[in-house]
């Protein structure tokens, strides 16, 4: 999977109503070798109405080098209904709602498919290697 990156927005989008701490059952962390984190992407269940809405918050910090100004952005989505990988769809459209491209949709398609693009951002993000990290609740 390809990451583009071309029309990335320099907005800060993070809804704070998506912020569930108490709910939250996965956390990805992708970085690089220093351990320093380049995405920080957290995902939330919270039972509303007895529909499970499942909501995503993403952090991306890069640094900058040579005094050149590094990417720190915030966005956050959510997805609701049955039938499909709600966790995967909110992935896809937090990073969709600041201009993140993928060559491949991965909106509702398993958690999979989110760790190689976030994998793939990484890779657009910087040059160094990096790895991914991943915790559930």
């Amino acid at each position: 999977m390809r990451a583009n990156i071309k029309n990335l927005l320099s907005e800060f989008s993070i809804n704070p109503s998506h912020r569930k701490e108490n709910w939250c059952c996965d956390s990805y962390l992708v970085c690089n070798t220093d351990f320093e984190d380049i995405i920080d992407c957290r995902i939330y269940t919270s039972p509303k109405h007895g529909v499970l809405t499942v909501y995503c918050c993403i952090w991306i910090n890069v640094k900058g080098k040579d005094g050149v100004e590094g990417i720190h952005l915030g966005t956050s989505d959510s997805a609701t209904g049955y039938g499909y990988c709600k966790r995967s769809a909110a992935v896809y459209m937090a990073l969709d709602k600041i201009g993140i491209k993928f060559s491949k949709c991965f909106s509702g398609s398993g958690m999979h498919d989110v760790e190689d693009a976030l994998l793939a951002l990484g890779r657009q993000l910087t040059n160094r290697k990096i790895g991914i990290v991943k915790a559930f609740a």
